[in-house]
């Protein structure tokens, strides 16, 4: 055992966003170099997880990525870790992605939405304003309250109302102007009986219906907005009659909207799409009335699924089925054993999302990288981390936890070296590419005594199918080599490394049981063409809702002065897809070495078929010249030069389907079995990751962070605040 003065050891098994983001915390707080050794254990040669790209030295030092990735700009948690990173790395102004804004990350503000109507494809292409202008995401600016998220939402609903041309032109009321200004029986309902509204309830329900039925229809929404300014900022002191009337206002004016508008409509697409997000807005505030969300948080509806619960709160089949509700779930791989034809979300965790994804994002609603997430992230993190004292042991894999006998802490972690470092135990892990520090897509051979063999046989270190064996074990003993543990590890690989976890702690069973996951499939295309070139003429977009199951698209040219394409020519455009990965029938044992040759052909054949039948719709001026639907194979970039299909096999595709790699969802019902970081059931383990309940709850990098910052807290203490990890 350790003496009782010396540092205390912690480990931290993982490398993905939430282990580095409780690394992170930890060496955030004041003085823990006096009171902690830190050392990260991580399986292959990088880190990232599910957020990890390389450079393909053989291949024009072209970025390789996990999938499609980009930031939102409600990432505020995110955002201010690597904030601190650029900060301690310091970089020369003439260095590549010197500065986080706006050199590493680039502003994204159009979004489209695909629609299916009337039998073919239309873009519905957004560009979304700037929002709380002079605010970037982790500048500290703090989050909303639910109740103030709501209040927002009518705003927005009655600003889409009262500035709509076309539905004015719809609608059949012919009282006086909609704009015109006047007290209204709300405002001097709200003035009126003040706080004692609950003391006039009895009389009030007589009467409001009466007042509604006098007052001018198309102006409901305006005394509902008064009415939701005059409350409290806090809805705990909020009366249930207020509610009601809100409710009331609401309802009056949707049988009104339904009846007059809707009925008086033509398809015309812009007044159809604004009464599809009217529509959807108001089913969420009502939905979020009744439930009490201002009150309990979102957490409170999660039990339902995101659409069944808008249908229960007035969502018409137009609206749940519209392009923007099929983005969410795709959004988030929403979909059972990667099955588009089962969405499911929890609805709480959908709802919550789309508040701070769509009302209070930062600067712009997405941020691009201006190079891999590996280049502009997880390298940055390394770096700054190494720098602070931070020690890192790659080629290490996990495999098994083992609880001590009583089962209250961990006593030992088993798990096995992969490769002989030709230096002991340190490898630098980072390779330079025209002057920044980037992860490749292969080891670095010449630091490891196995090296010649690995690459010859091609073996992948990150498999769970590789056909490899450890050259030794390893076991990091309690008291000994660690302290406490940060466990980053996500519930895919936790089936095997935590099977005697389950035995003798039932929160942990419930959760491995309950949070179920998906394999996912990604896809990058580089073309000879211009975006322009290729028939795309708005601004380079992030796309979604399309055709399954590469139904999510983004314009990635940004990246390309990063890759090294001299003296070739460089591309004129890179374009990357991502989507679910349906099930394999079955899921074989390590000892299957081929599986992964297998799902990386199903992905492949997939990619042609769906290029084949949908290429068309996104670029026409590439279209097949024998089929507009599909993609002239011409327009691919080919080092080798090769003629039609076969350029297809200098693009980049891969099945994400290592038990790590696999997206947590965030099934209706399942927020209550997942384990907070602070209460994983042993006294020295402390669970980080996306996979946990963090406040967001859901896949992405931001829950990731936040969950990892939780660990820190726990263990620590810091940090002491966390943003938006609570609702109220």
């Amino acid at each position: 055992m350790s003496a009782p003065d010396a540092k205390r050891k912690i480990a931290i098994l993982g490398g993905g966003a939430g282990a580095l983001s409780a690394a992170f915390g930890l060496t955030e707080a004041p003085g823990w170099q006096d009171r902690y050794e830190i050392t990260v254990y991580q399986r292959g040669w990088r880190l990232g997880g599910k957020g990890a790209s390389g450079r393909n030295a053989a291949k024009n030092q072209r970025i390789e990525e996990h999938g499609l990735h980009v930031w939102g700009g409600f990432y505020e948690n995110a955002f201010r870790v690597l904030t601190a990173c650029y900060k301690d790395m310091n970089r020369p102004p003439t260095a590549p992605l010197a500065n986080l804004f706006f050199d590493a990350f680039l502003p994204q503000s159009n979004v489209t939405w695909t629609e299916w109507i009337e039998g073919k494809w239309l873009n519905w292409i957004n560009d979304m304003p700037q929002n709380l202008q002079g605010s970037l995401p982790g500048d500290g600016r703090p989050f909303p309250s639910t109740w103030q998220s709501l209040v927002r939402l009518v705003e927005w609903i009655v600003h889409g109302v009262l500035e709509s041309q076309d539905l004015k032109a719809a609608a059949t009321y012919d009282g006086p102007p909609v704009h015109e200004e006047k007290p209204g029986w709300i405002g001097s309902l709200v003035h009126g009986i003040g706080m004692h509204f609950e003391t006039a309830a009895s009389r009030l329900v007589v009467e409001l219906d009466e007042l509604l039925l006098a007052a001018p229809q198309f102006t409901l929404l305006q005394d509902a907005l008064r009415l939701a300014h005059a409350l409290p900022s806090d809805p705990k002191l909020h009366l249930a009659s207020q509610h009601h009337a809100l409710l009331w206002l609401l309802d009056k004016w949707l049988r009104w909207f339904r009846g007059e508008v809707h009925a008086s409509t033509t398809p015309e697409d812009t007044l159809r799409r604004l009464l599809t997000l009217i529509d959807l807005g108001v089913a969420h505030a009502r939905g979020m009335l009744v439930c009490g969300v201002p009150i309990y948080g979102f957490d409170a509806i999660d039990k339902w699924d995101w659409v069944d619960w808008l249908r229960q709160y007035g969502a018409s089949d137009e609206a749940v089925n519209c392009a923007i509700v099929r983005g969410a779930y795709d959004f988030i791989f929403a979909y059972e054993d990667g099955d588009p034809a089962r969405p499911r979300v929890g609805a709480g965790t959908m709802a919550r999302c789309l508040m701070r994804l769509l009302m209070w994002y930062k600067g712009a609603i997405f941020f691009k990288m201006r190079a891999g997430m590996g280049d502009a992230v997880f390298a940055p993190l390394y770096l700054a981390l190494k720098k602070r004292g931070v020690r890192f042991r790659f080629f290490h894999k996990v495999t098994r936890l083992e609880p001590t006998a009583d089962g209250k802490s961990i006593a030992a972690v088993h798990g096995g070296k992969q490769v002989t470092l030709c230096t002991g135990d340190d490898y630098f892990p980072l390779d330079d590419v025209a002057g920044l520090p980037c992860w490749p897509a292969e080891p670095l051979y010449q630091q490891i005594v196995q090296g010649d063999e690995l690459k010859a046989k091609k073996i992948d270190l990150e498999s769970d199918w590789a056909d490899w064996k450890d050259v030794e074990p390893f076991t990091l003993q309690k008291g000994v080599d660690f302290h406490q543990i940060v466990f980053g590890i996500p519930p895919g690989a936790q089936q095997t490394v935590c099977a005697e976890l389950v035995k003798v702690n039932p929160r942990w069973d419930a959760m491995l049981k309950g949070l179920k996951t998906v394999q996912t499939q990604a896809l990058q295309l580089w073309f000879v063409p211009t975006g322009p070139e290729l028939g795309w003429t708005t601004p380079p977009t992030i796309l979604t809702a399309y055709a399954h199951p590469l139904e999510t698209w983004a314009d990635m040219a940004q990246v390309l002065p990063r890759e090294v394409w001299a003296p070739a020519p460089p591309p004129g455009d890179l374009a990357y897809f991502c989507g679910p990965l349906p099930e394999a029938a079955v899921i074989p044992p390590p000892t299957d070495h081929d599986f992964p040759r297998r799902e990386d052909l199903r992905v492949r054949e997939a990619a042609v078929q769906w290029l084949r039948a949908n290429a068309g719709f996104l670029w026409p001026k590439a279209a097949s010249p024998t089929d507009p639907a599909g993609l002239d194979w011409d327009v691919l970039v080919d080092p080798e030069n090769r003629q039609g299909i076969e350029r297809f096999a200098a693009q980049y595709w891969r099945a994400n389907i290592d038990a790590s790699g696999r997206y947590v969802l965030s099934l209706p019902g399942t927020t209550v079995v997942r384990l907070r970081a602070d209460a994983s059931g042993f006294d020295n383990l402390y669970p980080a990751g996306d996979w946990l309940r963090n406040g967001l709850n859901f896949g992405c990098v931001e829950s990731a962070v936040m969950g990892g910052l939780q660990a820190s807290r726990a263990i620590c203490g810091y940090p002491k605040q966390i943003a938006g990890e609570t609702d109220v």
